[in-house]
């Protein structure tokens, strides 16, 4: 069997090579998502979060979309998980919908890309409060 690699184009350019969260250097001391080129060149805050974190980023494949973890719209069921353009415009949050009449902001944890793209994986714990699984 011969596989070929498919020929692909030039990559999206991103704020920078590396993403990371880390505590702003604000009074509240807020996690935000920055982001750093490899050569430690382009340092840069993508979010600025007020009075709530950003943690646990993760590059969609195409480096165009980021995929992280706040406290925006949080439930007792954990953090957020929200998507935002590589820039860090267009946040928004990744949405469970149960039916047409009840969507909410999807709780969960360590989210990451699939390779294609199309899919998010994340954790989350379902009745953690007794004991639950995740």
């Amino acid at each position: 069997m011969i596989f070929l690699k498919k020929k692909e184009t030039d990559p999206p350019i991103v704020p920078g090579d590396i993403i990371f969260s880390m505590r702003d250097d604000t009074k509240s001391q807020n996690y935000q998502i920055y982001t750093i080129n490899i050569d430690v060149t382009g340092f840069q805050q993508i979010t600025d979060l007020k009075n709530d974190g950003s943690t646990q980023p993760s590059w969609s494949p195409d480096g165009s979309q980021i995929v992280f973890v706040t406290s925006l719209e949080s439930t007792t069921l954990g953090g957020s998980i929200f998507l935002m353009n590589a820039d860090g415009s267009n946040m928004r949050p990744m949405k469970k919908f149960f039916s047409p009449s009840y969507d909410f902001v999807h709780p969960g944890s360590r989210p990451i890309w699939s390779p294609d793209g199309n899919k998010i994986a994340f954790t989350w714990c379902s009745g953690c409060a007794n004991g639950g699984n995740y």
